[in-house]
């Protein structure tokens, strides 16, 4: 249909976050060495892919904030990012309620949080038939942190995003990306 505009929504769970430090507010954790290693793989395959994200909602968690700092340039200069409390363990209901709450000009739109909401998320966006049985499979035992899921609509505008109306693209992990 001429005119139809491609949707593009990236959801992410942080990268692996650091236990060492007990005293620790969960909020507060940083990334682990290991995290710090593998966003940088998932930005370069963003870039690769030609993913760019023009409008990014990100947790305020310091693990989500340093998940995205690190992705580094496959996040557009410029890019507006907005930090959201509400994606502090978010529900799927919070989740879906601040993406369709995304302006209709975003095309691209990246979600870098947590589990257990974007990990439920994820099995409940795609048109059934559209994730691959090996996909399922994989996903049904967990979503490693660093993970990022690729979902594709048809224009319709952030505001008709609902459960099982997303076409599955991709999921990746960084350990696939060493």
């Amino acid at each position: 249909m001429i005119g139809e505009v491609t949707r593009e929504l990236l959801l992410m769970r942080h990268a692996k976050s650091d236990w060492d430090h007990p005293g620790l507010q969960d909020r507060q954790r940083p990334l682990s060495t290991r995290g710090r290693k593998a966003a940088p793989r998932v930005g370069s395959w963003m870039r690769e892919t030609g993913l760019e994200p023009d409008l990014v909602l990100c947790s305020t968690a310091v693990r989500t904030r340093e998940t995205l700092e690190l992705l580094g340039d496959a996040i557009p200069s410029g890019t507006p990012v907005h930090f959201l409390d509400a994606l502090y363990h978010a529900s799927v209901h919070t989740l879906l309620e601040e993406i369709r709450n995304a302006p209709p000009e975003a095309k691209c739109l990246l979600v870098v949080g947590h589990n257990p909401g974007l990990h439920e998320l994820i099995w409940r966006l795609p048109v059934p038939g559209s994730m691959p049985p090996d996909v399922l499979a994989r996903l049904r035992l967990k979503l490693p942190t660093g993970s990022l899921a690729h979902f594709r609509a048809p224009d319709g505008g952030w505001g008709s995003v609902a459960q099982r109306s997303l076409e599955f693209v991709e999921w990746i992990t960084p350990r696939e990306l060493r």
